[in-house]
């Protein structure tokens, strides 16, 4: 667990962001600056398949941290921002959606 002082630090670099269906968080092969943690909704995870580059296959279906039925984890997108990789897959909402987000 982490002391109040570290709590408080980390809480000050969250924003509760809100989003709408259909909207694109980050596209696959994007470089990363920012990590997602679930409040309530949804997002899908598509990536390319290699038979043909516009065709896309689900990778991850992430929802509520409350209701966390079809993930292991309540948040995304660490990979890319901590180890400075390019997005493996496209994110895309489902469902209206809040989400705390860091930079």
């Amino acid at each position: 667990l982490l002391p109040l002082d570290k709590k408080e630090q980390v809480a000050c670099m969250l924003d509760v962001q809100h989003y709408s269906p259909g909207t694109i968080l980050f596209r696959e092969g994007d470089l990363g600056s920012r990590f997602y943690v679930f409040i309530e909704g949804d997002v899908a995870i598509y990536r390319s398949t290699r038979a043909k580059a516009n065709e896309m296959t689900t990778m991850a279906t992430y929802s509520s941290c409350l209701e966390n039925e079809t993930s292991e984890r309540p948040w995304f997108g660490e990979i890319s921002l901590w180890f400075n990789k390019p997005r493996s897959g496209t994110a895309v909402v489902e469902q209206p959606t809040r989400l705390l987000v860091m930079e």
